[in-house]
């Protein structure tokens, strides 16, 4: 059982994108190698592991294919770097973005749907000699991932031999076909 993670991936970047106004170029995914983009500019790193909301969990079973269905929980970090006045104005349209009907359908179309925007913290500080603007916050979606297998079916059961007196051991033949 997984998710596309490739598909989330590339639906939360175009979420960022399209709610910044950020270039392709300016929206960084998972944590890549290299040097740093000119600002302004956004990272957006998922947690390495997905967390099982299991109350939500469903197994059913259907003409002999059974179907595990697992809600997850994924939380993701943004990071909006720039110069003094930018990375605010930035981080807060993406923040809000998460409420546009546009964006919960992008999400939607790979299985993830919103449960927290978070909160923005403002994690600027002065490097060398020029301020660095950076805000961040978490935001939590739900994703769904299925699996589903042949599982076949039983046609009969027999059973041969005869049921023991009360007390007994029994001894009973079963062939499944």
């Amino acid at each position: 059982m997984s998710l596309d993670r490739t598909a989330i991936g590339q639906a939360l970047r175009q979420w960022v994108m399209n709610t910044t106004g950020l270039a392709d170029n300016k929206v960084i995914f998972d944590y890549q190698p290299g040097l740093q983009s000119k600002w302004p500019y956004a990272t957006i790193n998922p947690t390495l592991a997905t967390a099982s909301q299991g109350l939500y969990d469903e197994q059913f079973f259907d003409n002999g294919t059974l179907t595990h269905v697992e809600r997850r929980t994924l939380t993701v970090s943004v990071n909006v770097y720039g110069a003094q006045g930018q990375a605010l104005a930035i981080a807060e349209a993406a923040q809000d973005g998460l409420e546009l009907l546009s964006i919960t359908t992008l999400l939607a179309a790979v299985g993830v749907s919103v449960i927290d925007k978070g909160q923005l913290r403002n994690l600027s500080v002065l490097e060398e000699t020029q301020f660095v603007e950076r805000f961040q916050f978490d935001a939590q979606f739900s994703a769904v991932a299925s699996s589903t297998e042949p599982a076949g079916e039983i046609a009969s059961v027999g059973i041969a031999g005869q049921l023991p007196a009360p007390g007994a051991p029994a001894t009973i033949v079963a062939t499944i076909q």
